[in-house]
């Protein structure tokens, strides 16, 4: 038999769902109420970090996010998501730190890989990008923004053969990709 979820697990469902409907203030309200329940409330400091991050307070974003790798330091998810919010807030350098975390913790975590050639790329340290797209498409062989980020970066350092392979790579998986045509074309 089931027994009756609790206050704090009916909140953060009420919470995620007020998120899933846009209505982020209010989620905002019911997640915060989770943590003055439980504030070492793993699925809600990131829920909060995520929000945050939606609501474009960056900073409160990561707040989140230390807070909860101070509670599980081995959470390639909050490293990765701290990674991106760090990215946003154009501190490069900062979020590949996070991304080399989340892979040490997860060497599976494509998300992690993408994001960390998404540093690279605006860094324009195109070598390291392009071995980040290939660890990423490594793990996920079907990772079509992977195939045409990597080819834009091919496109943009002179080798076109190569990028010519990755769109057409990426229109095997999405015949209709407009931007893949295009660049596959110039």
């Amino acid at each position: 038999m089931n027994s009756p979820a609790t206050p704090a697990v009916a909140q953060f469902a009420r919470a995620q769902l007020l998120q899933q409907q846009g209505q982020l203030a209010a989620a905002r309200t019911a997640y915060q109420a989770v943590l003055d329940a439980d504030p070492n409330h793993i699925d809600t400091l990131n829920a909060m970090g995520v929000l945050a991050g939606q609501m474009g307070d960056l900073p409160q974003a990561i707040h989140y996010f230390d807070r909860l790798i101070a509670v599980q330091p081995d959470n390639s998810g909050a490293q990765c998501n701290r990674g991106l919010a760090l990215k946003q807030l154009g501190q490069l350098d900062a979020s590949l730190g996070c991304f080399a975390r989340a892979i040490e913790l997860d060497p599976g975590s494509v998300i992690a890989y993408y994001s960390r050639a998404e540093a690279y790329k605006e860094l324009g340290r195109s070598d390291e990008a392009l071995a980040s797209y290939d660890q990423a498409i490594a793990v996920n062989s079907g990772f079509l923004h992977a195939f045409y980020r990597r080819g834009l970066v091919l496109q943009q350092i002179g080798r076109p053969e190569e990028a010519i392979a990755s769109y057409d790579r990426v229109l095997q998986i999405k015949p209709d990709h407009f931007d893949a045509h295009v660049n596959r074309a110039l």
